[in-house]
């Protein structure tokens, strides 16, 4: 699915009005118009106007550690996690938590200090999060895991795109191209899954494009699957885990192609 230019900013500046109802006037201020400092508005071109909010949109809702539009209409959005940023604590579907009972959490100080243990966001046993950002099936993803168990073929790490009936397409381990459920594997590829080493970091991706996806591992592709196009015109990329598994997602770097509507949608329900 493709969004034009045309519709983002008219979709845009529709939304503009329901999240802060500040910004549609000041989006609409046309040329020659004075603002509070009483001179004369800038009057840069529509798509510029609406590009800007949106972008401003993201930051404040998911406060990336960076953000950039591509000329080829695609958004490059990345997180440190070592960095342990509390902003980011709401990024996801699931809340980034702060005990040690929480399955999805910040790695705690006494843990950053032990022996080739690393900050980021440790996950546990079974779960599953989703960033809050809905791409159209043009997408990468990139993330950096360390797993800190020892591999069992129990043990599920997925990459994945989550459509809006929570079908999903995944990379496990960055060797298996897998199908979703819910949350449940329901299948997956006959690749063995080797390389990951006890606290090892691992560069584990995803690609998803026009009905086909694959698995890469260190940027090769390890795996190729396919998917009913028509029910994944767009998605929400997150991880899925499970097998009683313990490790660190250090980073997550996502380029692609946003899915406006849905996602500031999305921003609105939740203020």
């Amino acid at each position: 699915m493709s969004i034009s230019r045309r519709s983002f900013v008219a979709r845009g500046l529709g939304y503009a009005g329901l999240l802060f109802p500040a910004a549609s006037s000041l989006l609409a201020e046309g040329p020659g118009d004075r603002g509070r400092t009483g001179k004369p508005s800038p009057s840069p071109n529509s798509d510029e106007q609406a590009l800007v909010f949106f972008k401003d949109v993201l930051k404040d809702e998911l406060h990336p550690d960076l953000l950039e539009y591509r000329q080829d209409g695609r958004f490059e959005l990345s997180y440190d996690f070592n960095r342990k940023n509390s902003k980011q604590a709401g990024v996801f579907t699931r809340k980034i938590g702060k005990s040690t009972r929480d399955l999805f959490r910040w790695t705690l100080r006494e843990e950053d200090c032990l022996r080739y243990h690393v900050p980021g966001l440790r996950i546990a046993d079974k779960g599953s999060a989703l960033l809050r950002v809905w791409w159209e099936d043009d997408v990468e993803v990139e993330v950096n895991f360390r797993q800190q168990v020892t591999m069992s073929p129990r043990n599920v790490f997925a990459v994945v795109f989550n459509n809006k009936s929570n079908a999903a397409v995944g990379s496990n381990y960055g060797s298996q191209c897998a199908l979703f459920s819910r949350g449940r594997l329901l299948k997956r590829t006959r690749e063995k899954i080797s390389g990951v080493n006890f606290n090892q970091s691992n560069s584990i991706g995803l690609r998803v494009r026009s009905g086909q996806f694959a698995a890469c591992r260190d940027g090769v592709v390890s795996s190729r699957g396919s998917y009913p196009e028509k029910k994944f015109q767009s998605g929400r990329v997150g991880f899925f885990w499970g097998g009683s598994l313990a490790g660190v997602i250090e980073s997550l770097k996502i380029t692609g192609r946003i899915d406006y509507e849905r996602t500031l949608a999305g921003f609105r329900r939740s203020k």
